[in-house]
């Protein structure tokens, strides 16, 4: 394509390293590209004006087999073989380009500056968020947070199409050394505690949003030897 965007959406992509990080520049466009701009394109190539019908994203696997093999995913488009990998063609560069000039609408001119992790956040709104004002809200709710990943990464993590507000994702990772348990690694999310009131509350959700852990500990001498807090349940007559 001679469009200036699309070359550099193009440069972009191809010197990626294929990590979906927070701070990844390519991550941003691909996954702005593939869920805003070249989804919305190929639902509409396939089903016309019942497009608006499908709100949310296209079978991945069908869609990555039609860009693989356009000729061999709808009937008309197999009659011409050649006309099919055109069409496939400018579907792709059109909606990158148009995913690059809005990309650059809305984290800036400069691609360097970009970062995943700008688009995608997690929030943990309490329950109650709703109902409580600013000030509670501050106190009670946490985030929002950079997040890394996508539905089909490791660590997966699905997003709002509105406003790739995370949905969901593993909200505890395990790690256990079996032999060695002292070893093992844990993170839950967002803290240790669940008293907004406690500096525990939030106490992990940075750490779990970078991939971080805490050791996992199972030995009474390594569990005392590292207790923070203790609590006795005293029961009443």
């Amino acid at each position: 394509s001679p469009d200036e965007a699309s070359q550099k959406a193009q440069r972009l992509l191809l010197q990626w390293d294929h990590q979906e990080s927070a701070n990844s520049a390519a991550a941003a466009l691909f996954q702005f590209w593939l869920s805003q701009t070249l989804a919305p394109a190929y639902k509409e190539l396939m089903l016309g004006t019942h497009a608006n019908i499908v709100t949310s994203m296209p079978d991945m696997t069908r869609m990555l087999n039609y860009l693989d093999q356009p000729s061999q995913t709808k009937q008309e488009f197999a009659k011409i073989p050649d006309e099919a990998s055109k069409i496939r063609d400018q579907l792709m560069i059109s909606s990158l380009t148009l995913a690059y000039k809005m990309l650059e609408q809305t984290l800036g001119k400069d691609q360097h500056a970009w970062q995943w992790g700008q688009l995608q956040k997690t929030i943990f709104a309490h329950p109650f968020s709703k109902i409580l004002d600013n000030a509670s809200k501050t106190q009670f709710d946490i985030g929002p947070l950079p997040r890394g990943g996508s539905a089909n990464t490791v660590n997966q993590s699905s997003y709002r199409l509105s406003d790739f507000i995370q949905l969901n994702g593993p909200s505890f990772r395990v790690v256990v050394d079996v032999g060695n348990w002292d070893n093992s690694r844990a993170i839950n999310a967002p803290g240790q505690s669940g008293d907004p009131a406690s500096p525990h509350y939030r106490d992990l959700a940075d750490k779990w949003a970078k991939g971080e852990y805490f050791p996992l500990l199972y030995s009474r001498q390594a569990v005392e030897a590292n207790t923070r807090q203790r609590f006795v349940l005293v029961p009443t007559k």
